[in-house]
């Protein structure tokens, strides 16, 4: 009876050990799990971080370049959700409109996911008043921080680009109106240009 009873111990404290291990296991694999594909990077952080998405940009290359930025804890926790989101449904897949995005280290995956489905891009207005001359308007294009004064110069003295958006002209003098345009990073002095004249 002594020996069985000591068998059944052994076998009791034998299950007990293997149980406890296992659940072990499984918090630590949860809390391992939830820390790199769900949570924030710095939970409760409010620092505002911009980011540029450049046309064509993948997930991967955006992940790597947040991951920098210290907005990932690891680049692929991001990347992986995104796969694996988009493995689970079409829904879930989306094309990132390049732009300038506002994120924190206090967001989570999905807070960021959702920030690029939406295309919640930053958009920057330049206000254009009437009566202003090109070199004027050249001044306050340079003033918005957007574009450098170099590629603006060079692109203000483009005549291809001149030709190209159908100005009956040698120079953009009186060709860029009165108005209220919304850029977003990144831009180029050619892009902005553009824009003005077709707006």
């Amino acid at each position: 009876l002594n020996q069985m009873l000591s068998r059944l111990f052994a076998f009791l404290g034998s299950v007990i050990f293997y149980l406890v291990a296992f659940v072990i296991g499984v918090c630590v694999t949860f809390y391992w799990f939830r820390s790199n594909f769900i949570s924030a990077a710095s939970p409760g952080s409010q620092t505002k971080i911009s980011i540029e998405v450049s046309e064509g940009s993948n997930m991967k290359e955006i992940s790597k370049d947040l991951e920098k930025h210290g907005i990932l804890k690891h680049s692929w926790s991001l990347y992986g959700r995104y796969r694996i989101l988009s493995s689970l449904s079409e829904k879930n897949s989306f094309v990132i409109l390049p732009g300038e995005y506002e994120l924190s280290p206090g967001n989570t995956i999905d807070d960021i996911l959702a920030t690029f489905k939406s295309q919640r891009v930053v958009y920057h207005d330049v206000v254009i008043p009437e009566g202003m001359r090109i070199s004027e308007i050249a001044r306050l294009l340079a003033g918005t921080n957007l574009i450098t004064n170099e590629d603006l110069r060079s692109a203000l003295n483009d005549r291809n680009l001149i030709a190209t958006l159908n100005i009956p002209s040698t120079t953009f003098e009186g060709y860029l109106f009165p108005l209220t345009c919304k850029f977003t990073k990144p831009i180029d002095a050619r892009k902005m240009l553009g824009q003005m004249v077709n707006d």
